[in-house]
């Protein structure tokens, strides 16, 4: 209250006078704005009024209601067009969201390929250079393989020279037995009377009767006794059989194979089957070997297997050969086999690391 009080009270003459002045524009404004309205009031009443104005009137009145009906169907139409537009333009927004998020999905499933291509890429690298490590391992072996072909021909030539050597020195040494003998058995301080009994037609027995009878039935040089009747005769196949080997391992073992496709072991002791093999289906089996535990042989279907004789199981099936392979045998130590083939080539095989030597 104090404070309006002051306030009315520091109001001087000049401020109260334009307040005033104020105050009388607006009441002049105010009286001009009635007399204008009232004027119009006045002319609007005057110009309706007037005779020969009210079918005008009516017809412009019509006029108007049927402009302002036209106006409000155009407007229903306006505004269901305006309706059908906003749904269509709801529709491509929620499209426009779809294809937005679709298009981030995409973009996300195109960094994730690129990342999948990169790993492929490193990946691919990657074998290649193993590849490529691996060729050149594969190219180291198979020259050191090469090399141990080489060497191991070399041997085996070496080795076919020094039995050829040995084989002459044989025959010299039989030659040279033989010519220490006489004809037929007999001694040589008898040789002449011999041959004066074959020269006369008589009995060329001497007083070394005994000596002869006693040398008759003996066979080389050691004088091994040649049996005089088998021990045993055993049927052992169905058809005929085209190979026999004896173990030289002192197993007392006899091994056959046949043309029924089969080979089978026999004990030198009793004349039973120890063991029977099968080969190729209905092909004959040709050749055999047998050396301590293990069993071989080929036949016309151009393969060689070789069993083991304790557990009669296969352990190598051979092939290379293009025609029937006709003999085989057994190196020493069980590790080596040797083949001859009707395609003129002999080949030798490693059992011990399953290679072609």
């Amino acid at each position: 209250m104090r404070k309006y009080v002051s306030f009315r009270v520091g109001i001087n003459s000049s401020q109260f006078n334009t307040v005033y002045a104020l105050l009388i524009i607006y009441c002049i404004f105010i009286f001009f704005m009635a007399f204008f309205i009232l004027l119009h009031y006045h002319v609007r009443n005057v110009i309706i009024y007037q005779p020969g104005n009210e079918v005008k009137i009516a017809k412009e009145a019509a006029e108007s209601s049927k402009e302002i009906s036209q106006l409000n169907e155009e407007k229903s139409s306006q505004e269901s067009t305006i309706a059908n537009l906003n749904l269509e333009i709801n529709r491509c927004n929620e499209i426009i969201t779809h294809l937005t998020n679709e298009l981030e999905e995409s973009k996300s499933r195109t960094r994730l390929a690129e990342a999948q291509f990169d790993g492929l890429k490193d990946a691919i690298r990657s074998l290649q250079e193993e590849n490529e490590e691996k060729t050149k391992l594969s190219q180291r072996l198979l020259d050191e393989t090469i090399a141990e072909k080489e060497k191991f021909a070399d041997q085996f030539n070496t080795m076919n020279d020094t039995i050829e050597k040995l084989r002459k020195e044989n025959e010299m040494l039989r030659s040279l037995s033989k010519m220490e003998k006489s004809w037929f058995g007999l001694p040589k301080k008898g040789l002449l009377a011999g041959a004066a009994g074959l020269v006369g037609g008589g009995d060329a027995k001497s007083k070394n009767d005994p000596e002869e009878e006693s040398m008759e039935r003996k066979w080389g040089v050691v004088g091994a006794v040649v049996p005089s009747q088998p021990q045993f005769t055993v049927k052992a196949h169905r058809d005929d059989a085209t190979s026999v080997r004896y173990d030289g391992t002192n197993q007392n073992l006899v091994a056959t194979a046949s043309s029924d496709a089969t080979i089978r072991v026999w004990d030198t002791g009793n004349g039973q089957l120890q063991a029977s093999f099968s080969g190729g289906g209905s092909h004959p089996m040709l050749g055999v070997d047998i050396s301590g535990g293990v069993v071989c042989g080929c036949g016309a279907d151009k393969t060689c297997r070789v069993w083991r004789y304790d557990t009669k199981r296969m352990i190598h099936q051979l092939a290379g050969h293009s025609q029937k392979i006709t003999c085989v045998r057994l190196f020493a130590g069980e590790k080596n086999i040797i083949t001859g083939s009707a395609d003129r080539s002999i080949r030798i095989w490693d059992i011990s690391r399953h290679i072609y030597k």
